[in-house]
């Protein structure tokens, strides 16, 4: 496209003194785009024609320009973005078929406290419901030849024999009275009283005796704890003091 730009001179007394024009010429644009890729690389214009050329490349054929080297997988800055998955790839599969890769030890992972020694070990035999216990290595189990039931009835049969009360008799001796217990529990402890006196300590080799004053009607109170468990017998004796 040509047109023309008036301009005019003066003097210096500001008078005009010519007028003309001048020709200004602008180049007709155009584009040139005649090149195969999915991106443009490049855009440069013909400052003397106006034309616009386009460079253009595929995406796989790119250079990873500034890009640092990767010791790991090889990949280079003159690489293409193509030829980088390819190492890429080839690193993966190298990676998935090697033997312990990045050198994991059980310390890295945190289980450097656990070995093979003190894991636990299968039982050969064992009998189904059975309670499984430790045996005496610390780390390997056992059949406890024992159920569930069987401790709930073993269990049930300790608190029963528990629960039984003593069974206090007394007799008369020359100057006093004395008693006993016919279902003596050794697992149990024991301590006895005569009417409402202070209680003593009873033990097997022991014979609680009561030697009175005055005749009239003396209680023996034998207290059995066992688990826990309290329960007493009593037994009265008539005494005539001589």
């Amino acid at each position: 496209m040509t047109f023309n730009v008036p301009y005019m001179s003066t003097d210096q007394a500001g008078h005009i003194t010519a007028l003309d024009a001048t020709t200004v010429t602008i180049p007709t644009c155009s584009l040139s785009d005649t090149g195969t890729g999915n991106v443009i690389t490049g855009l440069t214009l013909s400052s003397s024609s106006g034309a616009f050329t386009v460079s253009r490349s595929n995406v796989g054929s790119l250079a990873l320009t500034g890009i640092s080297a990767l010791a790991t997988t090889g990949i280079e800055e003159t690489d293409s973005i193509n030829s980088a998955f390819a190492k890429i790839e080839s690193a993966i599969n190298t990676h998935t078929t090697a033997s312990n890769p990045h050198n994991i030890t059980a310390e890295t992972i945190g289980l450097n406290k656990v070995v093979n020694t003190r894991q636990i070990d299968s039982i050969a035999t064992a009998v189904a419901n059975n309670i499984v216990t430790w045996g005496n290595n610390g780390h390997t189990v056992q059949d406890s030849g024992t159920t569930v039931n069987d401790i709930i009835e073993a269990a049930a049969t300790a608190v029963s024999a528990a629960l039984t009360p003593p069974a206090v008799s007394t007799s008369l001796f020359d100057g006093g009275i004395q008693g006993s217990v016919q279902n003596w529990d050794s697992a149990a402890t024991y301590r006895y009283r005569w009417n409402s006196e202070g209680w003593s300590n009873l033990t097997s080799s022991t014979t609680p005796t009561y030697r009175p004053t005055a005749t009239g009607t003396y209680t023996l109170t034998i207290e059995k704890t066992k688990y826990g468990l309290v329960t007493t017998g009593q037994d009265t004796r008539s005494y005539t003091a001589t």
